[in-house]
């Protein structure tokens, strides 16, 4: 991807998402017709992504969520663990806007919005726990690569990586010339994810995709270690 093509690409999927927070964030998100099924959602998907992991943090360890949206999930992470350091990030500024409205009271939580396409807004070895949902699985390829590199750079060593993705049988990670935008749905498989992120995580844990739907979301559980 040039240099101009990136920078349209990312003001685009800026603008795409900032549209969609004035219009109506939770069908946009989470196909959410109500606050209520919102709230409900988010729940969800906390329990589905935390789980374990969250038992392992430290008391006042430190988490980031990439694409943090209107603070969905982290509006149930924030006041069931109070003491810690809660970082969401997201490329609208609408997005933003509403998440900072919808946690106001939870002294924990700093939100910022991102480049879409990096994690230069933190340091090296920063974080316990680094964790996403819906959002990477409608990256391009080569923001997707570089996003679980970033990850794997701004956790400390032993922290771990959350993280869902689509998979689908009949592509395992094959991208069959899909659309660069921000939209699109893109597949992924075992094998892609593992030679991905050999260099930096170690597999804890990942859906068996045996005996599953074709199609269905994809998780994965990643450690950070010396990188070979």
């Amino acid at each position: 991807m040039g240099i101009l093509s990136a920078l349209v690409g990312r003001h685009r999927n800026r603008r795409y998402w900032d549209v969609q927070a004035r219009s109506d964030h939770r069908w946009h998100i989470s196909h959410s017709r109500t606050e209520e099924e919102f709230e409900r959602s988010g729940a969800a998907t906390a329990e589905l992504l935390f789980g374990a992991a969250l038992a392992a943090l430290p008391a006042t360890g430190c988490a980031l969520e990439i694409g943090c949206g209107a603070g969905r999930i982290l509006g149930h992470l924030a006041p069931a663990r109070p003491q810690l350091r809660l970082f969401g990030v997201d490329v609208s500024a609408e997005m933003i806007r509403l998440a900072q409205a919808r946690l106001r009271e939870h002294a924990n939580v700093i939100l910022l919005r991102s480049d879409g396409r990096s994690l230069d807004l933190f340091p090296d070895a920063t974080f316990d726990l680094v964790y996403s949902a819906l959002v990477l699985q409608h990256l391009p390829s080569a923001i997707f690569r570089r996003y679980l590199a970033e990850a794997g750079r701004v956790l400390k060593l032993g922290g771990l990586f959350r993280f869902q993705v689509q998979y689908d049988a009949r592509r395992n990670g094959r991208d069959l010339h899909l659309p660069n935008n921000f939209r699109t749905i893109r597949y992924h498989g075992v094998e892609e994810i593992r030679e991905l992120t050999s260099r930096d995580f170690e597999v804890v844990e990942h859906t068996d995709p045996a005996g599953q739907r074709q199609v269905h979301d994809f998780l994965w559980t990643l450690r950070r270690r010396a990188s070979a």
